[in-house]
């Protein structure tokens, strides 16, 4: 008699798309923390102090892939501003906030 299961039968473990709980309780203990820090004012401060880091959290939680009409500006839209703005107006909108800050 074999042994093991029939190709593409499923014998236990986790349903599919159930979290791992592990990763489940470190994503909550890090949005704790987040929140405990000041939450979104906290990481507004740290993208001006430390603006490294927070671009390397930016690259992980946007989006892998960008869709669009090849050669068009990339827009952006910021909280508290009800219109969506392109890369260098939104470069002269925040440098002045960024040098009184410094």
């Amino acid at each position: 008699m074999p042994r093991g299961s029939a190709p593409g039968e499923r014998r236990g473990g986790r349903t599919s798309g159930t979290p791992n709980k592990f990763n489940a309780d470190l994503k909550n203990m890090i949005l704790g923390a987040l929140n405990d820090a000041g939450g979104q004012a906290y990481l507004a401060a740290r993208a001006i102090d430390t603006p490294g880091p927070f671009l390397a959290l930016i690259g992980k939680v946007l989006p892998m892939q960008l869709t669009g009409e090849p050669g068009a500006k990339v827009g952006f839209v910021m909280l508290g501003m009800p219109e969506i703005i392109d890369a260098d107006e939104w470069v002269r909108q925040c440098k002045p906030k960024q040098l009184a800050q410094s």
